[in-house]
């Protein structure tokens, strides 16, 4: 039920949005994953109503380097790769 998921600025320096468009209430978990699919940081977890939503996005503690923004909605996954640049 997710229409779509960005992530702007990207690459990303310290602070980013994940913005998406849910088609129905949804229990929403967004994380931070390294190349190795491992969870680095947890982001947000709770319950969203439909519609354009987002969640701040803080990599200040995060080094230089390529990782994943994984989101999930219910049962539905959306990986988007993303850049730390500082």
């Amino acid at each position: 039920n997710v229409v779509y998921m960005e992530i702007h600025p990207n690459p990303v320096s310290d602070l980013a949005n994940v913005e998406f468009n849910l088609a129905g209430k949804a229990i929403v978990k967004v994380s931070i994953l390294n190349t190795l699919g491992q969870t680095v940081k947890e982001i947000f977890l709770g319950e969203i109503l439909p519609g354009v939503q987002q969640v701040s996005l803080n990599t200040a503690d995060l080094a230089n380097g390529i990782y994943i923004v994984k989101f999930e909605a219910n049962k539905e996954v959306l990986n988007q790769k993303f850049i730390v640049a500082k």
